[in-house]
């Protein structure tokens, strides 16, 4: 049974997690945001390491690789993202990172060798479609300095780098690190990364003491951040990451219905058109790689 609560609750917390991002916005930075909670979250697991006499050695390969793993998922990813929920609702960001799909597959083809079939060629041709529709009016007045189009493209980063992030965390879980103790090392880099980014980006170091902000930032770190990638990535170490992307199908619907009721998003028919285009095609793919489990391994703290 802790497969089905494992996919419900990851559903359920990174369907909210986004508006929370959007509630982040202000006076910090969203790269320094993203150093914050990469920092909260490694301190915290660490401390549970230390804790119970577990050991934080990794050899020098497993740093490589960790180091990856918090380049794509824990900086860039998040950059992307968060950067994003400041030019269109956090619903419509989740629906474009759940292209994320269609990118497990391209990526599969071409480090894993896995073949790439037809049904998946429909499935990036109705995520692209979907995309297009739900944009339409946009990009029919397509100007590259809109706010629109600007967080079109940070979105459609996005996919891409948590992409190669996953085929990364397939390989740490596959050579048996420790689940906890390596997302905290992989988040310790992240947030290095992502203060390389800030200031490259010349984004100001600064904090926010308002309500709005702390619980946003507590609710993203502990809640959608470290439970949520616990439970992705054990679903991921136990049925493989085709099973386990369906996460990403529903994901957008439960953050489009959050960004309704809180930010307002005005459903036009070709937004609603759009959308089922891009949850089709997203089934496309689960359906083609469902039947494909991943290696059972290790997933202890």
């Amino acid at each position: 049974m802790q497969i089905p609560i494992y996919y419900f609750l990851t559903v359920l917390l990174w369907g909210c997690s986004f508006i929370a991002i959007a509630n982040l916005h202000g006076d910090v930075a969203p790269e320094m945001s993203v150093v914050y909670r990469n920092v909260m979250c490694a301190i915290l697991i660490f401390a549970f390491a230390l804790w119970k006499k577990k050991s934080l050695g990794f050899s020098r390969r497993d740093h490589l690789f960790l180091a990856c793993q918090g380049l794509f998922i824990y900086a860039l990813n998040d950059v992307f993202i968060w950067n994003a929920v400041g030019y269109l609702t956090s619903g419509l960001v989740a629906l474009i990172i759940s292209l994320v799909m269609i990118m497990n597959v391209v990526f599969g083809a071409i480090f894993l060798g896995f073949p790439i079939r037809l049904r998946v060629v429909m499935a990036a041709f109705f995520g692209m479609a979907g995309i297009a529709l739900v944009f339409w009016e946009d990009l029919i007045v397509f100007d590259l300095t809109s706010d629109v189009i600007i967080g079109l493209g940070l979105a459609l980063c996005s996919p891409a780098v948590f992409s190669l992030g996953q085929i990364i965390v397939a390989r740490n879980q596959k050579n048996e690190l420790p689940l906890m103790r390596a997302t905290g090392v992989a988040m310790a880099y992240g947030a290095v990364f992502a203060l390389i980014s800030a200031v490259v980006l010349d984004r100001p170091v600064t904090w926010s003491w308002s309500p709005a902000y702390l619980i946003s930032l507590l609710y993203i770190s502990f809640v959608g951040t470290l439970t949520g990638f616990y439970m992705y990535f054990t679903l991921i170490g136990r049925i493989g990451p085709g099973r386990a992307a369906y996460v990403s199908v529903l994901t957008p619907v439960v953050a489009l219905v959050v960004s309704t009721i809180f930010e307002g998003f005005v459903w036009t028919h070709l937004a609603l058109a759009g959308a089922a285009v891009i949850v089709v095609g997203n089934v496309l793919v689960v359906v083609e790689g469902g039947g494909k489990s991943g290696v059972v391994r290790k997933t202890g703290a």
